[in-house]
């Protein structure tokens, strides 16, 4: 019933779509720049008059005789938010028809070339709307090429040239999205942080809907992205898939190019939907299931920095930036949930000393931000790596290769962030560990507290 409401109003006035048609052939899109801009208007005002009745105070009912003339706007611009709302509508409505949606994009979408945000609101709507659209890649395609179809560039200016003959039905079949197409796609975002780049498009910045050519490279490229045929966990096992195949491929000479790959791989996985970041996470736990205390391993296992590593693993190493550059750009409400997911996920999957080292590493960077934007989100972090710490010496008889590296960082936790804010759970921890790694850790205890218990035997 909805549905049919919706499609029925704009499509009852045949004097709207005439009006639309009109303006969208006579005014160009960048109107406001050109010097007939009053007179393109004024003459269509004067083709379709439009008026303003005021209502006065104490009246009922606006005065005619008082009726005002229209001199910057009209009925066809006024539509776009209305149009914006019939869209989100009709994806949300479990009566949803193609037909409906595609015949209103094709007589009302020509409009959003005036529209002053089109680009944002095409990357909101693929983004919220990602789980309603993910089994209609004709209606997102139908979606984008409207939208952008509309602009004063063509599609390349926008998009790569593999998605942009994709919208013209240039490019037939699913061959062309492998991880040479992906490594371009991202290749976007990497040169626009480049000063200067020659890839960035040329345009005046001061009026367009995006502050600057890195944000606009940022929301085409997600939005090329949710609008390729694909499920979303096959884009986010195709993204992570091709930075790997970076890292393997570039020398050592040129790490910081990987590192520049690593943060935009990471910015573009906190703008994509929530698909993406639960995929992440579930790469993470598979890499600590799969590590299995071996030499081969590549976990980290120095406590001055990554550099250090057992055996030449790449993907180890380039999971753990590439969470780091994430939980670097996400905002705070993403990591509230962290304590919780690493409860439940990670800690039952830690049962040896490598494992314990990848966890330590991949949320040793993040402590600090944890300590100034969410103090409680990091005592429960806190108290889980405790746990693992736990788990991990009761499993190993207490023997560690790398207890110095494990204990700098309690220790750092202790004194630099937390304090005796723990106190009497970190009590309950060390006092259950085997006697090599109680006695390294020894200071993390009140002095009062230990001279009623022994620090040696059990």
């Amino acid at each position: 019933m909805m549905v049919t409401i919706i499609q029925c109003l704009p499509l009852m006035s045949k004097e709207l779509l005439l009006r639309v048609n009109e303006y969208v052939s006579e005014v160009p899109t960048d109107s406001w720049s050109g010097q007939d801009w009053e007179q393109r208007h004024t003459a269509y005002l004067k083709k379709y008059p439009e008026s303003c009745v005021p209502t006065l105070p104490g009246a009922n009912s606006p005065s005619k005789s008082l009726s005002l003339p229209t001199y910057f706007g009209n009925i066809c611009l006024k539509f776009l938010s209305v149009f914006d709302l019939m869209i989100h509508r009709l994806l949300e409505s479990v009566e949803l028809t193609f037909k409906t949606l595609l015949k209103l994009l094709d007589q009302f979408g020509p409009l959003y070339k005036f529209h002053d945000h089109p680009i944002t609101f095409l990357y909101t709507t693929l983004h919220y709307y990602e789980s309603c659209l993910a089994k209609k890649p004709e209606l997102k395609l139908k979606l984008t090429s409207s939208i952008i179809g509309s602009q004063k560039h063509n599609f390349d200016w926008y998009f790569t040239p593999q998605f942009s003959g994709y919208l013209t039905n240039a490019v037939k079949g699913s061959e062309w999205m492998n991880l040479s197409y992906f490594a371009d796609l991202v290749g976007k975002l990497v040169e626009g942080f480049q000063p200067f780049s020659a890839s960035l498009p040329a345009c005046d910045w001061h009026f367009n809907e995006f502050s600057g050519p890195l944000m606009f490279v940022l929301h085409v490229v997600c939005v090329e992205l949710l609008c390729l045929p694909l499920p979303g966990r096959v884009l986010a096992k195709n993204l992570l898939d091709m930075l790997y195949n970076k890292a393997e491929s570039t020398p050592a000479s040129d790490e910081k190019d990987v590192l520049s790959w690593i943060n935009c791989l990471g910015l573009l996985f906190v703008s994509l939907p929530e698909l993406f970041r639960v995929y992440l996470m579930e790469e993470v736990c598979r890499v600590v299931r799969g590590i299995s205390g071996g030499a081969s391993d590549g976990v980290p296992c120095s406590s001055g920095g990554m550099h250090v590593v057992t055996g030449t693993s790449c993907q180890t190493g380039c999971l753990l930036s590439l969470m780091h550059a994430y939980w670097h750009h996400a905002n705070t409400g993403t990591l509230l949930g962290l304590p919780s997911w690493i409860q439940t996920h990670v800690t039952p999957l830690v049962k040896n000393e490598l494992q314990l080292l990848f966890v330590y590493h991949l949320v040793g960077p993040l402590i600090n931000r944890l300590a100034h934007d969410k103090p409680k989100a990091l005592l429960d972090v806190v108290m889980e790596l405790y746990c693992m710490l736990q788990g991990v010496d009761q499993l190993q008889g207490g023997m560690f290769q790398y207890s110095n590296a494990i204990c700098d960082f309690l220790y750092h936790i202790k004194y630099m962030h937390i304090g005796d804010q723990l106190r009497k759970e970190v009590e309950k921890v060390i006092f259950s560990l085997e006697p090599p790694m109680k006695l390294r850790l020894r200071f993390l205890v009140p002095q009062e507290s230990l001279g009623s218990r022994p620090l040696q035997g059990g």
